[in-house]
């Protein structure tokens, strides 16, 4: 089998950070900039950004078949493409409505970019070698989080459409870099996602921790939502913070995640542990219970920090467990993002409708309900899939 060699996957990393910090920067420049020009409340700016997440969870489902049959080069640069293409279309929109179907096919494009990466990084590692790859690949794309909104409210303040047309510009990078290097054996020779796996020819030994990681993941991105989401108006609108100072505190919390995905990735003794999966679940909830009480400036660093931690541990653990033993990695990946992005959309919009009715703190609350109750989730289940496996007859 073929593995990516050293040059080739320093370019899918370098690509992995390009798009992440394309989409941090629309993500966050698309709050501002259809607050300002359009005057959209909290809720319909909820249902935007929840409009991207919405059709990338269906494009997952949909569009697995594309992800599965076609050379992961060919699928990176169409992504990308279509990704320019519908993000730069927003700033010539005059009014809003052509702006939610815009994000809505932005995120149908993204559908095809994250799964193909991460199946394509992942491809031929196990154990701690996995780990190394998922730590390299969480270490890239967390760089354009920690750059992407900081890189947003700068960028708004000068301009509110520059955000938009820096994340074009970002992602147009990707359709040179990935076209250019087509010629490259390990790029433009890797094989779809169907043909390796009939290359490889190998079992599947997958972990059933999986399930319990996924359902941690969905809450993760649930908090993640209403914090790019939802938080920046309460700082804003609230607490009469700056896009710039915004951006800053955001930067904090995407750089402590990725501190700690180095961490991760350079250690293995929370590998196939129950315990380290519930506890930095646990962690999540101490941070929502403290964050219901920041208001400022330290208190609200202290609370990203310890969510940005916890964060970084739900996800290795669900991008690991996910792939570890699987043969069909493009495919456990989507299943990763699908539960992410159930979590991301279910954030935002209960998060922005119940902000435009009661108040952050009372967001964070419900947040810290829904953490704790997937934390027991956590446990049942795996004390319902442990008594499954010890009664199945041994052969």
């Amino acid at each position: 089998m073929k593995k990516t060699g050293f040059k080739d996957i320093h370019l899918l990393l370098l690509i992995s950070f390009l798009g992440q910090f394309s989409m941090a920067v629309i993500n966050l420049g698309l709050i501002f900039y259809t607050r300002e020009k359009f005057g959209l409340a909290p809720q319909a700016i909820g249902l935007l950004t929840s409009l991207a997440p919405v059709t990338y969870f269906a494009g997952l489902i949909l569009l697995k078949q594309i992800v599965a049959k076609n050379p992961p080069a060919v699928t990176v640069i169409t992504a990308a493409a279509g990704m320019t293409i519908t993000g730069t279309l927003i700033t010539a929109m005059e009014a809003a409505w052509p702006v939610f179907i815009l994000y809505a096919f932005y995120g149908g494009f993204m559908a095809l970019f994250w799964p193909t990466i991460m199946g394509w990084i992942s491809r031929g590692r196990e154990g701690r070698a996995l780990g190394k790859r998922v730590s390299h690949f969480n270490f890239s794309w967390s760089g354009g989080l920690i750059l992407g909104p900081y890189a947003a409210g700068i960028l708004t303040e000068a301009g509110s459409g520059l955000a938009i047309w820096g994340a074009g510009a970002a992602m147009a990078a990707i359709v040179i870099l990935a076209s250019g290097a087509m010629r490259l054996p390990g790029v433009g020779s890797a094989a779809s996602g169907s043909r390796h796996i009939l290359d490889a020819g190998a079992a599947d030994k997958s972990t059933f921790l999986r399930f319990v990681c996924w359902i941690g993941i969905f809450t993760g991105y649930f908090v993640f939502g209403i914090t790019m989401n939802i938080f920046p108006m309460y700082a804003k609108d609230i607490l009469n913070y700056s896009e710039g100072s915004i951006g800053l505190l955001l930067l904090v919390r995407a750089l402590v995640t990725t501190l700690v995905f180095v961490l991760l990735g350079n250690l293995d003794f929370w590998h196939f542990k129950l315990r380290y999966i519930v506890g930095f679940q646990l962690l999540l909830a101490v941070s929502l219970a403290f964050g219901t009480a920041a208001i400022g400036t330290l208190e609200l660093l202290l609370f990203f920090i310890l969510f940005g931690t916890a964060f970084a541990g739900i996800y290795t653990n669900s991008i690991f467990h996910g792939a570890a033993g699987s043969i069909n990695r493009e495919f456990r990946m989507a299943l990763h993002e699908a539960f992410l992005t159930a979590g991301l959309i279910a954030g935002s919009l209960s998060g922005g409708i119940m902000y435009q009715r009661t108040s952050f703190p009372t967001v964070l609350r419900m947040s810290l309900a829904v953490t704790l109750g997937v934390a027991l989730l956590q446990v049942l289940l795996y004390i319902s899939f442990s008594r499954t496996r010890r009664a199945v007859p041994r052969p």
